[in-house]
Formats: structure tokens, C-alpha cells, sequence
């Protein structure tokens, strides 16, 4: 668990560098968490998916926290650490690539929401 809370704080760090308030945040990081989360083959056996969402799914960083076949080929749980850990490297190095672009003076921070929020 926690090598995917490593994959989706890299993806939470790279969303938010891209978007630029916090609503178009939220908004985007649940449209993208909630289909992840039914296609990872916890809730429903990738077997009984549409062979495109099969594909989809092995995209799926979530995929990886649940033993599955791919044919005849068994994803072991040292398998599936190693590929988790490949997610979080390369959503960290996404993440942190970003990051590093941002224009920090182009951020919208009104005074007036921050005094409604603090008041």
C-alpha cells in the first residue's frame, strides 16, 4: 500500500502542477481516480471486461495490486511490486519535471477567497 500511495502522489503532484485552481483539481483527479479504482480488477475479474478495457486496465497502476493472468503468465506479488514501483518512479519523475515549469506568478490566489476561507 505503500508503494501506491508513491504511484498516486506522483500522479496527484503532476495533476496539480497542470491545472491551475484547485476545483479544476479536484474535478480532474476524481474523473481519473474513480475509473482506475473499477478498472484494477478488484471489483469486477479483468477476465470479464471487454478485451479494450483489458488493455486499459493493464495500464492501470491499480491492476498491479491484484493477482491476475495475462494468458497464461501469472503476475506474482514480486512482479506486481516491481511494475507498482516503475508507476510511482515514473509519475515521480513526470511529477517533478512539471513541477520544476511552473510559473508560480500565473497561479489565481484571490485575497478575497482566502478571507472568506480563514474568516
Amino acid at each position: 500500500m505503500i508503494v501506491v500511495g508513491l504511484v498516486f502522489s506522483g500522479l496527484g503532484l503532476f495533476l496539480a502542477a497542470l491545472v491551475k485552481n484547485s476545483q479544476t483539481f479536484q474535478i480532474v483527479i476524481t474523473a481519473i481516480t474513480m475509473p482506475l479504482t473499477f478498472l484494477c480488477g478488484a471489483y469486477i475479474p479483468l477476465s470479464m471486461l471487454p478485451k479494450a478495457l483489458q488493455y486499459v486496465a493493464y495500464l492501470n497502476p491499480m491492476t498491479y495490486t491484484t493477482a491476475f493472468k495475462i494468458g497464461n503468465f501469472v503476475i506474482t506479488p514480486p512482479i506486481s511490486m516491481a511494475i507498482v514501483i516503475i508507476f510511482g518512479i515514473v509519475f515521480l519523475l513526470l511529477s517533478t519535471f512539471v513541477f520544476s515549469k511552473v510559473d508560480f506568478s500565473r497561479i489565481n490566489r484571490s485575497k478575497s477567497k482566502d478571507a472568506d476561507i480563514w474568516s
